[in-house]
């Protein structure tokens, strides 16, 4: 289906942007915006963002 990554930030410049969603990958057959949205909730929960 997907998966996704947090991580602690991608820009040396302002480290303060915290944490990033990184990595998002969904297979072509689960595209609709729907997905992305369940794998973005999905990682805030495991976060704790």
């Amino acid at each position: 289906m997907g998966s996704a990554a947090i991580i602690n930030n991608d820009m040396d410049t302002r480290p303060e942007l915290t944490p990033w969603l990184a990595s998002v990958f969904v297979a072509p057959a689960y595209t609709p915006v729907f997905i992305v949205s369940v794998c973005t909730n999905a990682q805030e929960s495991l976060s704790g963002v």
